[in-house]
């Protein structure tokens, strides 16, 4: 009953690089067809970790009801399988109920995950991971550069959580997905869980950079130093305290340069223009060789230009048409937002 009734959805996700503005259209979106929205992020989900995750304000999620917002206590660990059983939990009884929903979130991590199911991987090695605790995150990484340095060249330096699982990975002697091989990555990921329209806003990189520079300084202006201050004092090895913004907050605090904010700002923009640059890759380069389908737009340089309300129309034609079909599949919309 369960999978008969999840198989049925047809979801709509709002994806694309951070500071595109996903969460924005999708509350626009919500208010108008009085859908709920699911978070699909990786930090947004802890309690406590407010500016620094761009989670929606109080009156925002009064407005509209958010799911996996504000769901785990900071001190716990918090894993893409226990995000795929909660979402799924949200997604039955969003059918059972008839409700709306829609997904919102830029983790490519998971939302792939929650489309196809966790890649088969080796389970995590405890006494190979509290050895690698022991090393700086440079010597971590040039350990994995050694090991597999096509996933090294993937993540950043300081992206300590997910260098020391691809360590798991590399030292288990399982291989990677390579990204050329659409076959070994199929039969990583398996065929999609859900039908899915995924709508990715596509930014020009040089306005994308302008709205993560604004939006580095306005988290600094609101307060983004003190409130990780306050976390660093009440949840001192909370694992979201190491995402970005807030490790670069942390490193300040650690450094006693907390007077310096222009520093401050200029790092977190930085790494963020790192981290939009990884994301914009993936959604060139990723969606063919997961089986995903692109019927609007050509591509992330090529997107289709709609309106909001064309926006609005797609999501609900997405929403209301029965799947008929007898398998799963994702299909994906490139659009860039009319000004």
């Amino acid at each position: 009953m369960r999978l008969s009734t999840l198989s049925k959805l047809n979801i709509p996700i709002i994806c694309g690089p951070t500071a595109s503005g996903k969460s924005a259209v999708a509350i626009a979106v919500s208010q108008t067809i009085n859908s709920e929205i699911l978070s699909i992020d990786s930090t947004q989900v802890y309690r406590d970790f407010n500016i620094g995750s761009a989670k929606p304000t109080p009156n925002e999620l009064k407005i509209v009801k958010h799911h996996l917002i504000d769901q785990v206590d900071p001190n716990q660990q918090y894993n893409i399988a226990q995000f795929i059983k909660d979402a799924d939990e949200v997604l039955l009884q969003a059918a059972t109920n008839g409700s709306k929903i829609i997904g919102v979130g830029g983790s490519s991590l998971y939302l792939t995950s929650l489309l196809h199911g966790i890649a088969s991987l080796p389970p995590a090695n405890q006494p190979l991971r509290e050895q690698l605790e022991g090393f700086q995150n440079e010597e971590l990484w040039e350990k994995l550069k050694m090991l597999d340095p096509q996933k090294a060249a993937r993540l950043a330096i300081n992206d300590r959580l997910r260098v020391i699982r691809s360590l798991e990975i590399a030292s288990s002697g399982v291989s990677s997905p390579k990204k050329d091989n659409i076959t070994n990555s199929m039969a990583t990921y398996g065929h999609p869980r859900y039908s899915a329209l995924l709508i990715v806003l596509c930014l020009k990189r040089d306005e994308l950079y302008s709205r993560i520079n604004e939006r580095a300084k306005n988290m600094i202006d609101n307060g983004l130093l003190e409130e990780s201050a306050a976390l660093l004092k009440k949840y001192p090895k909370a694992p979201p305290l190491k995402s970005l913004g807030y490790a670069q907050c942390v490193e300040s605090i650690r450094k006693k340069q907390g007077s310096d904010k222009k520093l401050l700002i200029n790092s977190i923009a930085q790494k963020t223009r790192n981290y939009a640059k990884r994301q914009i890759t993936f959604w060139r380069n990723e969606p063919k060789k997961r089986g995903w389908n692109i019927i609007i737009g050509r591509s992330y340089e090529e997107p289709a230009l709609y309106s909001h309300q064309e926006v609005l129309e797609l999501i609900k034609k997405s929403i209301s048409i029965p799947k008929l079909e007898s398998h799963q599949r994702v299909e994906l919309a490139y659009i860039a937002i009319k000004s």
